[in-house]
């Protein structure tokens, strides 16, 4: 059997109202050599009849189906689809998500021009009224996969996820997504696949939509300092004699700041007794140290930090300025 150019792997779990659109847009895109994988990760809702109900009056054989009866979360379900796997390259979706049609075609041309084991494009947000927030463009930029892993930890031109990217398949030979892990498994598996490439280009043009969840937006769920330290270990463990060099070690506590930051605004709206022991602890763990030896790497998480360390009732302030701006909620 002949091998596709891409396979694309899409998890779906709870988007009943939006899962076609996902798949209508995989189907529209102008490279037609790719199979898409998709995995029903045992969702409560219809989605899996959606599903079935769409393939039946559109049968198109480059889509597989897997129906799994029980939830093992995004990490198991794209850990399955690498297993099932059978293009040259992967790709990643969001079941409420979409791509544009050039998404293939114009990440393979740069991959192809450039020699190219990873290639990013740029994401455009869908607000939940609708609207759509293109991200500004940025020239082209090739780098090779160690400066990639930094920049990604940075928070510098390299995002941490997976659906905005092209990935050439034998990367993820003994590479899968960590199942202990909930937020932020797509930075550690991205950071892998980095520190596997000998060359990964950043494209300038918009070619993913992503929906902006509102409930995510509210941190609902205060994720445990117990699974943002299994994060950072296995981070540290991956970088290894890296993080000893002074590149290495701002870095990882970039990483580090941004990873407690993130916890932290998730306790911020969490009123919960476990949400403020959370966010007290995560400031201890964010040291001034850290908080100054990142000041010349990113100024953004620099003063983020900082105004958390100082008052997070400012910081709360401050984030949900931006939070409104950025977003409209």
């Amino acid at each position: 059997m002949t091998s596709p150019r891409t396979s694309i792997i899409m998890p779906v779990y709870k988007t009943r109202d939006r899962v076609i659109h996902a798949i209508e847009s995989v189907l529209a895109q102008t490279d037609p050599d790719f199979e898409l994988l998709v995995l029903n990760d045992g969702s409560p809702d219809d989605s899996a009849t959606v599903i079935n109900d769409y393939l039946t009056q559109n049968p198109d054989a480059r889509i597989r189906f897997f129906n799994n009866e029980t939830n093992r979360g995004v990490s198991a379900a794209r850990n399955q689809g690498l297993d099932e796997a059978r293009g040259q390259w992967i790709a990643f979706l969001d079941s409420d998500d979409a791509f544009r049609p050039h998404f293939l075609e114009n990440l393979h041309r740069h991959a192809s021009e450039h020699g190219a084991d990873i290639v990013t494009s740029v994401l455009s947000i869908v607000k939940p009224d609708g609207s759509v927030n293109d991200r500004p463009a940025s020239p082209l930029e090739a780098m090779d996969g160690e400066d990639a892993a930094y920049r990604l930890l940075m928070g510098k031109g390299v995002t941490p996820y997976v659906c905005d990217k092209i990935v050439r398949a034998p990367l993820f030979e003994g590479v899968r997504f960590p199942a202990d892990i909930h937020r932020g498994e797509d930075a550690l598996t991205t950071l892998a696949l980095c520190l596997r490439a000998d060359k990964l280009v950043a494209a300038p043009e918009v070619q993913y939509e992503y929906l902006m969840d509102t409930g995510g937006l509210t941190w609902g769920r205060v994720t445990s300092i117990d699974e943002s330290m299994r994060l950072m270990n296995a981070q540290k463990n991956l970088l290894g004699e890296r993080i000893s060099t002074e590149r290495g070690k701002k870095a990882f506590d970039t990483s580090w700041i941004i990873t407690f930051l993130n916890s932290s605004q998730q306790a911020l709206f969490n009123s919960t007794a476990d949400g403020k022991q959370t966010l007290a602890r995560n400031r201890k763990l964010i040291t001034w140290k850290q908080v100054f030896n990142i000041r010349d790497v990113n100024t953004m998480f620099f003063v983020a930090a900082s105004l958390l360390k100082i008052s997070p009732w400012l910081y709360r302030k401050v984030y949900g300025l931006y939070i409104k701006r950025t977003y409209g909620l």
